[in-house]
């Protein structure tokens, strides 16, 4: 602060009918950035601002959100990055296993392994895809727009049915099932967009199908709580510990080591979240390792 105001008194104010830049001026266009005093975790931009003679003032900025945004923005890209690797990975092993059995240099029928690396790469480069385009959405306030020029009272059961057809293939094939308790809620419904709702109930049905057991149970519940839906998923795989319960709502942050062995980006958490929000809802999570957790 000292050596920036000193550096300002040095400098001199342009002559009448002068307009060509005092020499040095090109300095009150410096951002100084420093930690905001007596305010601990907050940061300010400060630049010089010449006024008339030798008179100048000082502006400062609390920057602290911005630069959290943008500290955001760079790990997102570098998360995104590093996550497009894995797929990119089993993609390309598949296809060299296929050239390798073009070339007769293996047995023929190794090319179901490579064909099934192929799909889980595709699979798993899709839904990061389409992850990213709906947290894109969120983010951007787009999918505030749309709701507010597309939303429809929906029936809450309708939102559910939606879900659980894009799942039922994965709960076949983790031999899951899936108990459904939906009393006196035929005729609730809620506002918003059957697409984003509908998206966060699949999250949530497709974390407790990843982390269950085969052959174990997950229940789904839809109740009505005042003026509220509310629907519960519960699944008795191997749980979050309590330290990590609040990372889980972080993008693209996973908890412990036997979730991150999971396929995800760690992404489907926090986009439901946003998306409750966004509807005037809230998504909350009670979890116990090696017990399950509920959503």
């Amino acid at each position: 602060n000292e050596w920036l105001l000193g550096e300002a008194n040095h400098e001199s104010a342009p002559e009448a009918g002068n307009h060509k830049p005092a020499a040095g001026r090109a300095q009150y266009s410096q951002l100084l950035t420093l930690p905001a005093p007596g305010a601990q975790g907050r940061t300010l931009s400060l630049r010089m601002v010449p006024l008339a003679g030798e008179q100048k003032m000082l502006l400062a900025h609390d920057i602290t959100e911005i630069d959290r945004v943008e500290a955001m923005r760079r790990d997102f890209v570098a998360n995104v990055s590093h996550e497009l690797r894995t797929p990119l990975t089993y993609i390309t092993g598949g296809f060299e296993l296929l050239a390798d059995i073009v070339a007769q240099k293996v047995d023929i029928q190794d090319a179901s392994a490579s064909i099934n690396l192929i799909r889980s790469g595709t699979q798993r480069l899709l839904r990061l895809a389409e992850q990213v385009v709906i947290y894109t959405e969120l983010t951007s306030g787009l999918a505030k727009k749309q709701l507010d020029e597309f939303g429809e009272c929906l029936p809450v059961l309708e939102i559910v049915e939606n879900a659980l057809a894009a799942v039922y293939p994965e709960l076949r094939a983790h031999k899951l099932t899936l108990k459904t308790d939906h009393t006196d809620v035929e005729n609730v419904e809620v506002y918003g967009l059957v697409r984003l709702l509908a998206g966060a109930l699949y999250e949530i049905v497709r974390n407790a199908i990843a982390f269950s057991t085969e052959g174990g149970t997950i229940q789904l519940l839809v109740s009505r709580v005042e003026d509220f839906a509310q629907i519960v998923v519960i699944d008795h795989g191997c749980g979050i510990a309590e330290s990590d319960l609040e990372t889980v709502w972080e993008i693209m942050a996973q908890s412990n080591r036997q979730r991150l062995e999971q396929q995800g980006a760690g992404m489907g958490l926090p986009i439901v979240r946003q998306i409750m929000r966004l509807h005037g809802g809230e998504a909350s999570l009670d979890s116990q390792l090696g017990r399950g957790t509920t959503v």
